[in-house]
């Protein structure tokens, strides 16, 4: 079975990549590619938010801290447009990303906190396929994803 292809003649499974240090977004859309996935590239959130509009990606992947638009934005911008479409945030600042989450949540009536959240939040840095196969097969579930050899 080819990596990525679901038993029957489905097309590849698209993912949008959004990251303003473009060494990390040229390096998880060769992994991506590696493992059977259609990388969209992109170096900004403004950027990834069009591309979004035409290509529809299966899923997106952004960092959080970009200049402009950045990854939450951009998650929010997306999430009123199509909400289905899975997002993984990623970030080296992980402890910023939780406090300015509880920062925009809402309270309930029971004096819970709402607060929206991506599909998957992962820690920079990452870039191991095991990784990102683990998020694709809990997206994808019908989906058969191979790790290259050479990771």
């Amino acid at each position: 079975m080819v990596a990525g292809k679901k038993k029957s003649n489905l097309p590849p499974i698209k993912a949008l990549v959004v990251d303003d240090e473009k060494p990390i977004t040229d390096l998880l859309c060769m992994l991506l590619r590696n493992i059977g996935v259609e990388p969209i590239c992109a170096y900004d959130g403004e950027t990834a938010y069009e591309i979004f509009r035409k290509e529809k990606p299966d899923i997106i992947f952004s960092d959080y801290v970009m200049p402009g638009l950045d990854g939450v934005a951009l998650y929010k911008k997306i999430r009123a447009q199509k909400p289905e479409t899975p997002f993984v945030l990623f970030t080296g600042f992980f402890d910023k990303l939780i406090v300015r989450f509880m920062e925009e949540s809402t309270e309930t009536g029971d004096g819970s906190l709402l607060f929206e959240e991506p599909d998957f939040v992962m820690r920079k840095p990452f870039m191991k396929s095991e990784d990102i196969i683990e998020i694709l097969e809990k997206v994808f579930p019908d989906r058969q994803f191979n790790a290259p050899e050479d990771d």
